[in-house]
């Protein structure tokens, strides 16, 4: 998902596991990024795609709410 001309960088999914998402039995994907930076490892949800993206220094960012062609998911706050 990344690249760093200067530095050896890849992604590894490291698994793939069923979760229940937005009331729905989904497949997940968990990517970690293996570099010299602080790049995030993201979760990759069947059907919605970008679901969540963590950093091991600040924490993480989770999708609470989306509209995905003319589907929506989650929860309007």
């Amino acid at each position: 998902m990344f690249y760093d001309p200067y530095t050896p960088c890849y992604s590894i999914c490291f698994n793939i596991e069923t979760e229940e998402l937005f009331g729905e039995i989904r497949k997940v994907r968990n990517l970690k990024q293996f570099c010299g930076t602080d790049l995030p490892g993201y979760q990759i949800v069947k059907g919605i795609g970008l679901y969540s993206a963590s950093f091991w220094r600040t924490g993480g960012y989770t999708l609470k709410y989306a509209i995905i062609n003319g589907v929506e998911y989650g929860e309007k706050l």
